[in-house]
Order: structure tokens, then sequence, then C-alpha cells
């Protein structure tokens, strides 16, 4: 396989294609998003502790990342569900899907308080045209940060839970399959 801009834009058409066929096929290729784009958020919300000059860069950054993956946690869990539609009901693992499935609807829920949380820390004072102490800068982050970690603990345990059915279970993406056999070869031309 080559690594050219072309090629790797053919590979992206494909993908795209796929996701028009089947919106849960994408699942895989959307669930790495919310991950990556929350698990960044508290490096902006610690550099805003620790560089004071800078807080309202970090503290924007950290909103537009905490918002940009909570979106993407509501386009992860809807191509999920639209994913589950085709497998059906599976009693091997069923009680594994259905840990995965709740994990996914309250870390959307967890996502949607935060990033409702620190916008209005982040926003509200600004609105209000007042500057936060430093104290309550410092105590506003560490509340953030602790419900920002249950948030995290929750999106972890969905990954782990989502692994386990494609590791373990062997549930796959149609995404991922051939277009004439549904299975996908790593034959080399």
């Amino acid at each position: 396989m080559e690594y050219s801009p072309i090629e790797l834009f053919q590979q992206f058409l494909n993908i795209v294609a796929a996701g028009l066929r089947s919106w849960g096929g994408l699942h895989p290729a959307i669930v790495h998003f919310p991950i990556v784009l929350l698990l960044l958020v508290p490096v902006f919300l610690i550099l805003a502790l620790f560089l004071p000059r800078s807080t309202k860069l970090f503290m924007n950054a950290a909103l537009v990342f905490s918002v940009a993956g909570t979106l993407a946690i509501f386009a992860a869990v809807s191509t999920g569900e639209q994913a589950s539609e085709a497998i059906g009901y599976n009693p091997v693992i069923h009680d594994t899907f259905e840990h995965h499935e709740h994990l996914a609807m309250f870390s959307r829920t967890a996502f949607v308080v935060f990033s409702i949380l620190l916008a209005a820390f982040t926003i509200l004072p600004r609105l209000l045209k007042k500057e936060l102490s430093r104290n309550l800068q410092v105590g506003g982050s560490v509340v953030l940060l602790s419900f920002y970690l249950y948030g995290a603990l929750l999106i972890l345990n969905t990954a782990d839970a989502g692994g386990q059915l494609v590791h373990r279970y062997g549930i796959h993406s149609t995404l991922y399959q051939g277009p004439e056999s549904g299975e996908h070869s790593h034959a080399h031309e």
C-alpha cells in the first residue's frame, strides 16, 4: 500500500462512501474522535492553572476540545446504535454490549454537563465583565477537573467494553468488509 496523498485521499473517500451505505459501519472510525478530543481537555485546564498569563487562551482551548469531543460522542453513540441494529440480538455478547451501550450514554450525559459547566466557568466572567480571583480560578478548575475525571473514567470504560466486543467476541463493522463477499482480504498483489 502506498501512502501518497492520492492513495490516502482515495482511502478516505472509501470510508466516506462506506458511511453513506451504512452509518453504523462508520462506528469504528468515529469512536476515536471523542476519546482523543476529550483526553486533551485536562491538559489545557492544567496549563491554564500553571500559566496564569495565558489562562483565557487555555480555557478557550479546553472549551473548544470539550464541545468538539462531546459532539463527537453524539456521533459515536448514533453510529453505535445503527451498528447494533445490524448485529441483532446475541446472548453471548448481550451483557457486554449492554454495558458498552449504557456507559456510552452516561459518557454523553456527563460530558454535556461538563461542557456546560466549563462554558459557564469560561464565558460568564467575560459576559459579566468580571475577573475571577486566582483562588476562584484554582478552586473552579479543581472542581472541573474532578468532574472531568468521572467523565474520562466513563469514556475509558466504554472504550474497554467496545474493545471486548471487537477483540474478545469478534464483532466487526461493515466498514471493513469487501464489497462482493462481505469479507476483507489481506492478499497482496
